[in-house]
C-alpha cells in the first residue's frame, strides 16, 4: 500500500471524529481497479498506535469508506520505522534505531485527540455460561469472579506489611533468550496484567525470573520465582493459640465425646 488507511466503522468504534482532507486521493487495487467508492477525502485525527507492548505512535490515516480490514499500515510506515520481519509467523523480530530512541520510550501527551488502537488486546473473559452453583453458595459466587479480582480490596488496619530484612540484598533478574511459544506467551501474560492493574511499569533495579510451565491442554502457565526474594524478607513468628484451647472457646465439652476420628 502507499498510504496508510483506516476504515471509516473503526474510527467510529473509536469515537473519533474525521477532518476533510485538502486534497482529494484516487485509490486503487492492485489490478487497478477502484477501491471501493474510489476516492479518499477524510483523514482521522492524531491517534496513539501500539505495536506489540512497547512500540508506540502518533499517526494520522486516511479514512477508507469501504474495506475489509480496519487498518492497513503502507509504505510510508515501513519506511519511516524499518522493522524487520519474520513473515511465518508473522511477528516483529526487530525495529530500526529511531524507533529505540522514539517510539519505544514513553510518549509525551499529544494536544490532539487521543485513542489507543492496539495491535492485539488480552483479556481473559467471564465465562459464556453460568455454572450450576447450589443455592447454599449462591452469596458467594463473586468469590471466583474474575472481573471482581482485578480490583484491590481496601485499605484496613490489618493490612500485612512486607519488611526486608536489614542489608537485604535484592534479587536481580537476567535477560535470556525465550523460544517463540514461550515469547508469545510472555507478551500476552504481560499484556493482561498491565490491562488488568495487576502489574505496571517499573524502573526498580530488582527482578525475579518468570518461566512457563506446559499445562495438560498445552497452555503454558506463567510462574513468578519468588523465592530469592522470600529469603529476604523478615518473617513475623506470631503466636498461634492451641487447637484444644480453640475447641474448648465453641464447642461444649459435653458434645465432644460424640466425635468420632476416622
Amino acid at each position: 500500500s502507499s498510504g496508510n488507511f483506516i476504515y471509516q466503522e473503526c474510527l467510529n468504534q473509536l469515537q473519533l471524529p474525521r477532518h476533510r482532507h485538502h486534497q482529494v486521493y484516487a485509490v486503487k487495487t492492485i489490478q487497478g481497479k477502484p477501491l471501493g467508492r474510489g476516492k479518499v477525502r477524510h483523514s482521522s485525527p492524531y491517534i496513539t498506535l501500539q505495536v506489540g507492548l512497547f512500540h508506540k505512535e502518533e499517526i494520522k490515516f486516511l479514512v477508507l469508506e469501504e474495506s475489509t480490514v480496519s487498518i492497513i499500515l503502507g509504505c510510508p510506515w515501513l519506511r519511516l520505522h524499518r522493522p524487520e520481519l519474520r513473515w511465518d509467523p508473522c511477528d516483529v523480530i526487530c525495529w530500526s534505531q529511531m524507533c529505540y530512541t522514539q517510539c519505544l520510550t514513553k510518549l509525551p501527551h499529544p494536544q490532539s485527540v487521543k485513542a489507543l488502537v492496539a495491535s492485539s488486546h488480552v483479556e481473559s473473559p467471564e465465562p459464556a455460561f453460568t455454572p450450576e452453583i447450589p443455592v447454599e453458595y449462591t452469596a458467594f459466587q463473586d468469590v471466583f469472579s474474575k472481573q471482581a479480582a482485578t480490583h484491590l480490596p481496601p485499605h484496613r488496619p490489618w493490612d500485612c506489611a512486607i519488611d526486608l530484612l536489614p542489608g537485604a540484598q535484592l534479587p536481580k533478574g537476567r535477560v535470556y533468550p525465550l523460544s517463540i511459544p514461550v515469547r508469545q506467551a510472555m507478551e500476552e501474560y504481560i499484556a493482561e496484567a498491565l490491562n488488568q492493574g495487576f502489574i505496571r511499569p517499573s524502573t526498580s533495579l530488582a527482578a525475579s525470573s518468570c518461566f512457563f510451565v506446559g499445562k495438560k491442554d498445552g497452555v503454558l502457565r506463567s510462574c513468578i520465582d519468588y523465592r530469592q526474594l522470600n529469603s529476604q524478607i523478615l518473617q513475623q513468628p506470631y503466636p498461634l493459640p492451641r487447637s484444644p484451647l480453640l475447641s474448648k472457646s465453641f464447642v461444649e465439652p459435653r458434645s465432644l465425646r460424640s466425635w468420632t476420628c476416622g
